[in-house]
């Protein structure tokens, strides 16, 4: 059988550059060593003989309420428990043949909600904010997301992953963030799928909104039944599933490796064994274009979904129903998306105006500048953008200002 792309495994910590000009810009996935983040106290605290040490977890953070899968031989839930109740569970669970996963834990919010002043000390370099030393991990400082959302109210995107042997996590893909995801113990296998091929995970590959293939073996399942082909000849859709399984990365990651998830790369993890992983879903300059065209999918989204609403309100007010539609919009965008035009400004003149780490950490400015005008110019012929608030232009106005663009 012909044998898929592979993704590069080092043996060595590239220098940022490296790491820049080889995997960020390209936007290709990348596996680290251990020795990038081999100081984490987690290595010691959370595993015992190589394994996963649950009985820690449960000591140390049994009072955090966490989303939790279920998955049996009769079933999958999906459920919010606590950590103590969920490392309980995982005996009899396995005993059924089935898995547990801890997913999407903001480990670190919840120490700040429980006391602010202590932070877990084995994030200081997960975090990597400017104040502390990222010497031993040279890539996270250039974070623009985390920098420009309150860690105690909003999203940090920064989780922990804890799952039993057999445990997974089906394709998806980050919402054009990058990702880093790094094993604390356990083995990992993962399975990518560069941009291009996106369309051949889709049910009807000619339509952005079709439903995505869930899960490899799923689909290999259809595939050995010869259940898959276009929909009007009887089968069940996905056509572009040969050609998918043909171009699929796969890669398996060992304890204390960290793999670079690039962008709008659609992936699927399985814990070989029971494992324990620290990611962090993070923008900069290089990816702000992915960031800014899925906002803008996003906005016209929502106001082709409310076409109804902006009649409505056309003909209830011809004269100046503009400003209120686009407000409309923009609220919708925000409880769908977790933020809107006027947050995604926010961030980039937050991050240019208070760069997160020193130049030698983060692409050239010329580079920054050239990508922040394309985007001003793009924006500025938006039909919404006339209607947006004031604070959003006086944002736009300062960086402008900043990066020497035409007002």
């Amino acid at each position: 059988m012909k044998r898929g792309p592979s993704v590069p495994v080092l043996d060595a910590v590239p220098s940022y550059e490296a790491f820049l000009e080889t995997y960020l810009l390209p936007n290709r996935p990348v596996v680290l060593p251990p020795a990038l983040v081999e100081a984490w106290p987690a290595f010691r605290e959370w595993a015992s003989d190589g394994v996963a040490d649950w009985d820690t977890l449960r000591a140390k953070y049994g009072e955090h309420t966490v989303p939790v899968v279920i998955t049996t031989p009769s079933g999958t839930q999906h459920t919010d428990m606590r950590v103590d109740k969920a490392v309980e569970q995982i005996p009899a669970i396995q005993q059924e043949g089935g898995s547990l996963y801890i997913k999407d834990w903001h480990l670190v919010r919840g120490q700040r909600g429980a006391a602010p002043t202590s932070m877990p000390y084995w994030m200081n370099n997960v975090t990597s904010q400017p104040t502390h030393d990222c010497a031993s991990v040279p890539y996270y400082p250039d974070v623009w997301l985390a920098t420009q959302h309150d860690a105690y109210t909003q999203d940090d995107f920064r989780f922990c992953y804890a799952g039993t042997a057999g445990s997974a996590t089906p394709i998806h893909r980050d919402d054009t963030s990058y990702s880093w995801s790094t094993n604390i113990v356990g083995r990992k296998r993962w399975r990518l799928f560069a941009p291009p091929d996106a369309h051949l995970l889709r049910r009807f590959p000619g339509r952005s909104t079709s439903e995505t293939a869930s899960t490899y073996a799923e689909m290999e399942a259809h595939r050995a039944h010869d259940e898959l082909g276009q929909f009007r000849d009887g089968k069940l859709g996905w056509p572009g599933w040969e050609d998918a399984r043909l171009r699929v990365y796969t890669v398996e990651q060992g304890p204390g490796q960290t793999i670079f998830v690039p962008s709008n790369w659609y992936h699927e993890v399985e814990n070989v064994t029971d494992c324990i992983s620290l990611n962090h879903n993070w923008c900069n300059a290089v990816n702000l274009v992915s960031m800014y065209n899925a906002m803008e999918q996003e906005t016209d989204n929502v106001a082709e979904a409310l076409v109804d609403v902006r009649d409505m309100m056309q003909d209830a007010n011809p004269s100046a129903w503009q400003q209120d539609f686009v407000q409309v919009v923009q609220d919708v965008v925000h409880q769908d998306a977790g933020w809107a035009w006027d947050a995604f400004w926010r961030m980039v003149l937050h991050n240019l105006q208070t760069p997160p780490c020193a130049p030698s950490l983060r692409p050239p400015a010329a580079f920054v500048h050239q990508q922040v005008r394309a985007l001003l110019t793009r924006f500025a012929a938006r039909p919404e953008t006339p209607w947006l608030g004031a604070p959003l232009h006086t944002h736009l106005h300062a960086l402008q200002q900043l990066i020497g663009a035409p007002a």
